[in-house]
């Protein structure tokens, strides 16, 4: 006999849905026209590090104004929690709301701040991915390739097309590093450690490079494995790897 919800029992019914920050969460909600919940901003940069400013935050950004536009998107923005159980999600927004939503179907592509379903997910902690932005306050006319890197830590470190200047094309850059719990916290992973390594390089170069330090991103890196059954109405659509902004 198929279940029924009454207004007593839940706040809402949604018979398909979505959970996850990231472009592949996003793009199956749309594909599928399931609704889609935003467990967390996603680890997407405030610039496509790949030199474009057409990359991965804009695309972002506008699949989910669509799926808003559809009512895709019934609580906008991303929430604070979201306990699961067999056939009903509580989610609890930040600004306070608590909803009790019943479903027929979930698709699950990340754990940030999911709750209920630890014992079917193991997560092992790998690293902290760190980005640290710097506004080139001389030597941004230019872009040009920074050649090694002399830290093994810092993975990637380059250019990208600033918006900070008005009416003309400037650069500025980034770095990339890959630290544990301890690195994080030591001086000589600090932003200002990095900033000198930066500049060193671009010495090196002959290249007259001043930076100031702008903004600190961090993410922990997770390994997520499928250790049980999950709930028979829940699917597991992450991949090995994730990262959360907590």
């Amino acid at each position: 006999m198929q279940k029924t919800w009454t207004d007593v029992d839940v706040d809402f019914y949604w018979p398909c849905i979505s959970i996850g920050n990231t472009l592949d969460a996003i793009r199956f909600a749309a594909t599928n026209k399931t609704c889609l919940l935003l467990n967390s901003f996603p680890d997407v940069n405030s610039f496509d590090i790949s030199g474009s400013l057409a990359g991965p935050e804009e695309e972002w950004a506008s699949s989910v104004y669509d799926l808003y536009n559809q009512a895709l998107m019934p609580i906008p923005g991303a929430v604070d929690s979201i306990r699961v159980t067999d056939d009903v999600m509580v989610v609890v927004t930040s600004n306070g709301g608590r909803y009790k939503i019943a479903f027929d179907k979930a698709y699950l592509f990340a754990t940030n701040n999911v709750l209920g379903l630890e014992g079917c997910l193991e997560k092992t902690f790998l690293h902290n991915k760190v980005v640290d932005w710097f506004d080139a306050i001389r030597g941004g006319d230019n872009h040009y390739h920074l050649g090694p890197i002399p830290d093994e830590t810092i993975t990637q470190a380059g250019f990208y097309p600033s918006n900070r200047i008005d009416g003309r094309v400037y650069y500025d850059l980034f770095s990339v590093s890959r630290l544990s719990e301890e690195q994080l916290i030591s001086h000589e992973h600090s932003d200002t450690a990095v900033r000198f390594k930066i500049q060193k390089m671009a010495e090196q170069l002959g290249k007259n490079l001043i930076l100031k330090f702008w903004k600190r991103d961090i993410f922990k890196v997770y390994n997520v494995m499928c250790t049980a059954g999950m709930p028979s109405k829940i699917s597991w659509m992450g991949g090995s790897i994730e990262s959360h902004d907590d």
